[in-house]
């Protein structure tokens, strides 16, 4: 977490990824933006439905004297398929995986909001759990962890015509990790186009529930 007091009256934009309850009906909010992962507090922020879980949202950030930056000036900047209860329940559900994964990250630069940005432009015309699936292989390149090799990743033995993942999409033998199998050549194929699009609806499913399990 960065205390961003250098931006102070500075208008931000971000991803609300975590809310916590405070004191009262008080939040302390964390937000992912251009730069770090912003952790601030909103008084009676529990009034306020701009304060929503995955809600892009524009702010400014102010110093109290105390260890966290206060919220004010909060615009939402929505999208327009918010209003569809199973793809912002998809989006939120998504969302809230990025906390665990980053909280202890000093310096995000650009490239998670950028992430949560174009997945959130790709909701309105594409299938949001191929969305989720293309953007969260694209984390994997950038963090170094895609793993391309075909070996398992457990016994270190080749991967045949049939492949089980892991979390990270990491390939396993189904002996060794007791998963469901896919086809090798289509899981292969997505993780080196970064592409779903030869997947079936129910490979697509298999593959969503494995990246709610966390990054």
């Amino acid at each position: 977490m960065i205390k961003l007091w250098q931006h102070k009256g500075v208008n931000i934009n971000g991803f609300i990824i975590r809310i916590t309850k405070a004191k009262h009906e008080d939040m302390i909010v964390d937000i992912i933006s251009q730069e770090s992962l912003i952790t601030a507090y909103r008084f009676y922020g529990a009034r306020h439905s701009v304060i929503g879980l995955g809600n892009m949202v524009n702010f400014k950030l102010e110093q109290n004297g105390t260890y966290m930056p206060r919220l004010r000036d909060l615009m939402h900047l929505g999208f327009d398929w918010l209003l569809d209860r199973q793809k912002l329940y998809i989006w939120q559900q998504y969302i809230k995986l990025f906390y665990p994964h980053l909280k202890d990250t000093a310096h995000l630069g650009d490239f998670y909001y950028e992430l949560l940005y174009e997945g959130a432009k790709k909701f309105s015309k594409q299938n949001p759990k191929r969305v989720v699936i293309e953007s969260y292989i694209k984390l994997l390149r950038y963090e170094g962890r895609l793993h391309l090799e075909k070996s398992c990743y457990l016994c270190h033995q080749p991967i045949g015509e049939l492949v089980s993942l892991i979390r990270a999409f990491l390939p396993v033998h189904k002996e060794c990790a007791f998963g469901s199998e896919l086809q090798s050549d289509k899981v292969y194929e997505m993780l080196q186009s970064g592409k779903t699009i030869k997947l079936d609806d129910n490979e697509v499913e298999y593959l969503y529930e494995l990246v709610l399990k966390g990054f």
